[in-house]
């Protein structure tokens, strides 16, 4: 399940049930996100979408803690209404220890990790060496993103 890459929160308002994003969400087995946090986007993970995606889905939130309501995402998985969530981000990181998501059940907390691998140290190290040959040489930066 994803959102187009144009939905706003604003959008999920006016969404009709019947034809929305909501009413797929019934039928997911797995809701990933992995939007950026933006005004729009803030708590666009409410209650509402964690009660659609109900006691046999799964949620997994790899975007920013900020984009779900996360006492309704605690709450959901303590009272059995989500099956289940994989969290590698969380609000706010790092997660206190008391916090009652720790708690709940069949949930996975990582440490805000899910874009590392045993190789990305190894592919940093060789794009910051190849770019730094490129700026000796007076040559274009590669990956270079314009403010």
């Amino acid at each position: 399940m994803s959102f187009k890459e144009n939905f706003e929160k604003e959008d999920k308002d006016s969404l009709d049930y019947d034809d929305s994003a909501f009413y797929y969400y019934g039928f997911s087995m797995l809701v990933v996100v992995a939007l950026p946090l933006t005004p729009n986007t803030n708590g666009i993970i409410t209650a509402d979408v964690l009660d659609a995606i109900g006691p046999t889905g799964y949620f997994v939130n790899v975007g920013r803690g900020e984009l779900v309501d996360q006492p309704a995402l605690t709450a959901a998985l303590l009272e059995g209404r989500l099956g289940g969530a994989g969290i590698d981000v969380t609000t706010p990181e790092p997660l206190p220890a008391d916090d009652s998501l720790w708690a709940a059940p069949n949930v996975i907390i990582t440490p805000h990790n899910s874009g590392s691998t045993d190789g990305t140290g190894g592919r940093a190290d060789e794009a910051f060496l190849a770019n730094l040959e490129r700026w000796v040489a007076g040559a274009d930066l590669a990956n270079e993103v314009a403010p």
